[in-house]
């Protein structure tokens, strides 16, 4: 793992910032960007079921 710069939105601020990367250079996700990737993916297989995730 490294230190690099990342460019994006991260507390109310567009700007670059100091983030770890992973050997390949992607960014190591902190765990606020994990929890919303999971809630992504649920919202994503419950609707594949029929279901509407506002209504759960």
């Amino acid at each position: 793992m490294y230190l690099g710069l990342w460019y994006g939105f991260w507390s109310k601020s567009t700007q670059g910032w100091l983030r770890w990367h992973d050997p390949a250079g992607n960014p190591v996700l902190a765990p606020e960007e994990l929890e919303r990737q999971r809630a992504e993916r649920l919202a994503t297989k419950l609707r594949e079921l029929g279901l509407d995730p506002e209504q759960i």
